[in-house]
């Protein structure tokens, strides 16, 4: 019974690894069902899980995952594991390879060579190891038990193969670390090239260890301690075994050690040396006869090394010393050799070593017999007067026993209330910057906490079904306070950098920005953990509680998707924030979506934002007329621009024409410079949905150049009414509307208290979340972050897993794609007045996929007045490369008049990979408009028995909330597997209702 808890499978979980897992688990509060070599059925375990962690590759294990909903981790331990038929089971699913890992009880595979050089070391023995140019990687336990646990309980894993590797080692500082450690008198080591190795790439790592985001972080000294410990107890160990037949060697078989040291000619013999400055390092000694080498015994070695071990074994010793000597006092003093076959010093055996020669005493088996007593019951029929004093007494007794009662109940709900009491006024403090206050409170809550569940332990309330409720909300409160309590170091440590960004604060960058990163994950972890706990079993909460604890389950997953958020974040502070001294200049792309654009809307203004040295020096707001009126020379602008917007040139306000904003980034920067002199590290482009957000957050704003407030309500009707109509190259004001607000937005943020931090941090993750904010930045490893992440406004590139085994056979897989990209070609701020909807029919046949694509349209303007009038969008639509393109055509809803495009009216081009169809739609004032691509690929599903649809759908930045209804039919003798997200089946059809709000993946399934 899982008592609320989360309930966790363990498959496999006597191997390496698995044991450490699971002890992890149950520590966590999460109930562990562990099956191993003899766990026999797994019809056994009747509990849903939440969690399962498969050692096995069992796919009876995964199926119990689909049934129960369980998220499932696949793993492998130095060696891959099995991905087969994982996709299409539909399971929310992650393959988690471990390698190089190290650790008591490790098994070989990738790590022989580690297993055989400490052998090699507890026994005082030339070391073997690989050349030391190979590519070494040796991943601790401790390290591998952290990925696993992280890939399952943190977002953004579902349906990755991760590749675990730990830090790069060579064979010189395994071969330093194995002769301290052991305390090694052999200071010789081989190089073998019999190893052979997988070479890795240091990115690829790099990004499995950034999904996590976490790094392997204990060292092989470190971690290779008590691994070296667990062989020194199997070589004592067999030193006490008595050995059948042994017989002394002749002591002069010298010159067979001699040969036995002698290097082969295949190897070559190097010398360990210090690998890091100014560190004392025992001398190198070269071995040249074995009379040379002074040899300790391994009870010598493990007495100094371990001195609290041998005082533990003298006491242990000391009762039962002088019995053995009697026993044995014929024993006589021998000669004995070491593994070298050399003579050592006589001496008298120590009576640890005759421990294993006293034979044990056999105690005869006690049998108990339970004995029934025979009870005799006989009914006596008994007449009791009561004494009117004793009723009055007894009645006043009950009154004393239900007094205290009463008393004790009210004390209970009294301390309870003070708990949760306690828990909301950390929150509170917290906001209030009252940290220290914050901490002290939480450490009292959680001491009272402890102390409740201790009670609830201690008085057996657990075995009842309330008791054990109450114990449920114990803990999950327990694991509450203790999110925020990392969450009042997470507030500090942001508190601290923020004083240094913003009001030049001396901190010490490294320490503060490595300290958040540990913050961030210690916090993202404990969340996890309270998220899964939260995931239990609840029915049983009253209905009048249930919507705000839904409430709170919901909230934990927005605060956790925005801490995972938050670490990428971190990992690109330092080179963002230019903390090495140099400076760093960004170019902010002030946008206006009611006139859009590729990229988001019309650039009316820009901002240059720069820092140094992690401090903010300047944010200035620079109209984008005045940059265009200093560009020298003519650039030819794309053809729509020409021939439809008709410009004859080209510059920066109509720069974002590319779709993928990293590529619009490259020609915004080339005009930035040409037209200003200016280079800059990065564009991060920003439209007045951002504004919108951001002004959610501070509350109202003053727009001094503007004379006038601005709220989340009023800031597009009043974006409208201060439309650049009046900014044309030579204005003499100062900025656009938008950059005004800008500017003054800025300043705001700056003055934010705690609570609106978070709040603003929500937001601008939402933000980037659903394109209204792109970040391109020039710098490779965090340009490579943001590109993980999503939020640099490239194509998306997707495609099928790679099919394995019999799926190559059975099953069949298409990666769709679809990105309407608009350009309002009018002059004007039309689309504020637009609305915009999309159906998408996708018809599955065993011969050929058909897609029909409409997008309608309603310009609600009144007139032709300024800042409306026509709608004159040239759209954009890509799909994918292998797509046959049937018809476009563009319908007038009220004549009803039906325009197909062709020959000059219709561009088609492959680009980024995908097929590009482009034309000019028109939606007058007052009319309703559709356009319509009809569009097929090819497939064969004659000798399938399944088949996987899937669609990305992306979002246009600015393009604000679009409706979507995609409707998909699957051939005849074929039904629906599963689907995602959530469908209705309508007349065999799957039916998905979606605002296309963000990107959206949607997935079909059928099969025959």
């Amino acid at each position: 019974m899982s008592m609320g808890l989360p309930v966790a499978l363990v498959n496999g979980a006597d191997k390496f690894v698995a044991k450490k897992l699971v002890e992890s688990l149950r520590k966590s509060d999460i109930e562990v069902v562990e099956l191993g070599e003899s766990w026999g059925d797994l019809s056994e375990v009747g509990e849903k899980v939440d969690y399962v962690f498969d050692f096995e590759g069992d796919r009876r294990v995964w199926e119990k995952a689909v049934k129960d909903g369980s998220k499932l981790a696949v793993i492998g331990v130095n060696q891959e594991g099995q991905v087969k038929d994982l996709v299409e089971l539909g399971v929310n699913w992650r393959v988690v390879n471990l390698h190089g890992v190290y650790g008591v009880g490790m098994e070989g595979g990738e790590v022989d060579f580690l297993i055989e050089a400490l052998e090699l070391a507890v026994r005082n023995k030339t070391l073997m190891l690989p050349p030391r140019e190979s590519d070494l990687r040796l991943l601790a336990e401790e390290d591998a038990l952290e990925a696993v646990m992280r890939s399952s309980f943190l977002s953004g894993t579902e349906g990755e193969v991760l590749d675990i590797w730990g830090e790069k080692i060579n064979s010189e500082e395994i071969a330093k670390v194995l002769i301290e450690e052991a305390k090694m008198t052999r200071f010789k080591v081989e190089e073998t090239q019999s190893l052979k190795l997988k070479t890795q790439n240091k990115e690829d790592i790099e990004t499995e260890w950034r999904k996590l985001r976490w790094r392997p972080n204990v060292s092989f000294g470190a971690g290779v301690k008590e691994v070296l410990q667990d062989f020194f107890a199997k070589v004592d160990e067999e030193g006490r075994k008595p050995k059948e037949n042994s017989k002394l060697k002749n002591q002069n078989s010298k010159l067979e050690m001699v040969a036995d040291l002698e290097q082969n000619e295949n190897n070559i013999r190097f010398e360990v040396v210090p690998v890091v400055p100014d560190v004392d390092v025992s001398p190198k000694v070269e071995v040249e006869t074995v009379s040379d080498v002074k040899i300790k015994t391994l009870e010598e070695i493990m007495a100094e090394e371990y001195p609290e071990m041998e005082e533990k074994k003298k006491l242990k010793l000391k009762k039962k010393k002088k019995k053995i000597v009697e026993k044995y006092e014929d024993i006589r003093p021998m000669l004995v050799k070491n593994s070298n076959m050399r003579l050592v010093q006589e001496r008298t055996e120590k009576i640890s070593d005759l421990r294993s020669q006293i034979p044990e005493k056999k105690e005869e088996p006690v049998v108990v017999k339970k004995v029934e007593p025979v009870v005799e019951i006989k009914k006596v029929k008994r007449e009791i007067k009561l004494n009117p004093n004793w009723v009055k007494w007894g009645w006043r007794g009950l009154a004393g026993v239900w007094l205290v009662v009463v008393l004790v109940v009210i004390g209970w709900g009294y301390t309870n209330y003070r708990m949760v009491a306690g828990a909301f006024e950390i929150k509170d403090l917290i906001l209030e910057k009252k940290y220290v206050e914050a901490a002290a409170l939480a450490e009292k809550t959680l001491d009272k906490v402890k102390s409740e569940e201790d009670l609830v332990k201690d008085w057996g309330l657990n075995r009842f079904e309330v008791g054990r409720k109450y114990q449920t909300v114990l803990k999950a409160l327990d694991q509450g306070v203790l999110l925020e309590k990392k969450a009042i170091d997470l507030a500090k440590r942001s508190e601290v950098i923020n004083e240094a960004v913003f009001s030049e604060k001396e901190i010490d960058w490294k320490e503060e920005l490595g300290g958040l990163e540990r913050d961030v994950k210690e916090t993202e972890e404990v969340l996890g953990l309270l998220q899964a706990r939260l995931s239990g079993d609840w029915g049983w909460i009253p209905a009048r509680w249930k919507g705000r604890f839904n409430e709170l389950r919901s909230g934990m997953e927005e605060n956790k998707r925005t801490l995972s958020a938050g670490a990428r974040a971190v990992e690109i502070l330092p080179e963002f924030l230019g903390i090495d001294g140099k400076r760093r200049e960004y170019m902010i792309l002030l946008q206006n979506e009611s006139e859009i654009r590729p990229t988001g809307g019309f650039i009316g203004s820009y901002a240059i934002l720069s820092f140094e040295g992690g401090r903010l020096l300047n944010f200035d707001i620079k109209d984008v007329y005045e940059a265009d009126g200093q560009l020298a020379g003519h650039v030819e602008p794309p053809e729509p621009i020409k021939n439809i917007l008709g410009e004859a040139k080209w510059f920066m306000r109509d720069a974002n024409w590319q779709p993928d904003f990293v590529a619009a980034a490259k020609d915004i920067q080339w005009f930035l410079e040409k037209s200003t002199g200016r280079k800059v590290d990065g564009v991060i482009g920003m439209n007045l949905a951002v504004a919108k957000g951001l002004v959610g957050v501070v509350g109202e704003v003053y727009v001094p150049d503007f004379k006038t407030k601005i709220n989340k309500n009023n800031l597009y009707e009043q974006a409208e009414f201060f439309s650049e109509t009046k900014f044309f190259p030579g204005s003499n004001q100062k900025a656009s509307f938008l950059g005004g607000v800008g500017k003054q937005l800025f300043e705001d943020i700056k003055n934010l208290k705690s609570e609106g931090r978070l709040e603003l941090a929500k937001t601008v993750i939402d933000l980037l979340e659903r394109n209204e904010i792109q970040m391109a930045l020039n710098n490779g490893p965090i340009a490579k972050v943001m590109a993980e992440a999503g939020w640099d406004g490239t194509l998306y590139g997707g495609r099928c897993a790679p099919a394995t085994g019999s799926e190559q056979v059975g099953a069949q897989c298409f990666a769709d794609y679809l990105y309407l990209v608009e350009a309002n070609l009018g002059v004007n701020k039309a689309n504020y007045f637009i609305y915009r909807n999309m159906d998408l029919v996708v018809d599955i046949n065993n011969q050929s996929l058909s897609r029909v694509l409409k997008i309608n349209y309603e310009n609600i303007a009144k007139n032709s007045n300024w800042p409306g009038g026509d709608y004159r969008n040239y759209a954009r639509i890509y799909i994918p490369s292998s797509s046959n393109l049937a018809e476009v055509s563009v319908t007038d809803n009220q004549s009803g008049v039906k325009t197909i495009y062709s020959g000059d009216n219709l561009q088609v081009k492959t680009v980024y990979g995908k097929k590009e169809v482009g034309f000019l739609i028109t939606v007058p004032v007052g009319k309703k408009v559709t356009a319509e691509v009809r569009y097929t690929d090819q497939v064969s599903l004659t000798s399938k028995d399944k088949f996987s649809y899937l669609n990305y759908i992306q979002r246009q930045s600015g393009s604000g909330d679009t409706g979507l209804v995609a409707l998909v039919s699957v051939p005849e003798g074929w039904q629906v597997n599963q689907a995602e997200p959530m469908a209705s089946l309508v007349n065999g059809k799957l039916l998905f209702n979606q605002k296309l709000e963000k990107d959206i993946r949607m997935g079909v399934e059928i099969i025959k």
